[in-house]
């Protein structure tokens, strides 16, 4: 698993660009889905990726780093602006911020279901009882999404805010439902 992710890291450094916020989506299940990104007004647009089924997609979001929006990731059947889990984010130069938001749909698990820095990805994966940064869930309701508009600070975690940042502009979104065998799982 280790040489896997060293490998996955090295292949990312050397596809990314400074000028470029992007993130990694990876599909845990055999689910064929679309990566539909809606930008700000302030934001270029950006185009609709397929997620291949088990497949990593890496979407790159312009503006020289700068972008702001929400990302839907779905499967045959749905339609984008139906009320789903998704990502809301905020990149730029000087940090991001983002959260896996339930508000719209906090009981569908068809979708995003994790996201991390990258350097919060790969360090949960090295050492599992290493502190990380995600946001999300593995089972739609619970805790650690964005499930209110004030969801800043829930009392069920004290202090532990659902909205990350990151001082880096490269992420990994966790998509689909897992059975707790991949290799993905949580």
């Amino acid at each position: 698993m280790y040489a896997f992710l060293k490998v996955f890291v090295a292949a990312s450094a050397l596809a990314s660009t400074a000028a470029a916020a992007h993130i990694h989506f990876i599909n845990q299940d055999d689910v064929p889905r679309v990566i539909h990104s809606t930008n700000s007004e302030s934001s270029l647009p950006v185009e609709e990726e397929a997620l291949k089924p088990w497949g990593v997609t890496s979407v790159y979001y312009p503006d020289e780093g700068k972008w702001s929006g929400s990302i839907r990731v779905v499967g045959p059947g749905q339609k984008w602006h139906e009320r789903s889990v998704h990502f809301e984010g905020t990149f730029s130069p000087d940090g991001s911020f983002w959260d896996v938001e339930a508000i719209d749909g906090p009981n569908d698990n068809t979708g995003i279901h994790w996201c991390y820095a990258l350097e919060d990805f790969v360090r949960w994966h090295i050492d599992p009882l290493d502190k990380w940064q995600g946001s999300g869930c593995d089972t739609f309701p619970c805790p650690t999404a964005f499930r209110f508009p004030e969801d800043h600070n829930p009392p069920e975690i004290p202090g532990r805010a659902q909205v990350r940042y990151s001082k880096g502009n490269e992420f990994v979104c966790l998509v689909g439902a897992h059975d707790g065998t991949t290799y993905w799982g949580h």
